[in-house]
């Protein structure tokens, strides 16, 4: 669980690097990196709310990946 979510941050930084960023795309492939940990569902749920980039960026970062 915790290399998926640091793979997403680094999907997230590519997206913004190469301006490629598409909030419902993320949103979508989010829940393919935000799985197998408990509270991953609402960690998805919460994804689903955010309509900017930095705003997700620091929720992903913020995200405590205890199993």
């Amino acid at each position: 669980p915790q290399e998926s979510i640091a793979s997403f941050e680094k999907y997230l930084h590519l997206a913004k690097r190469y301006r490629l960023v598409d909030i419902p795309r993320i949103k979508s492939l989010s829940a393919s990196f935000l799985r197998g940990f408990k509270g991953a569902s609402q960690a998805r749920q919460k994804v689903m709310s955010f309509k900017d980039l930095p705003s997700l960026q620091d929720y992903i970062r913020s995200i405590d990946v205890m199993q």
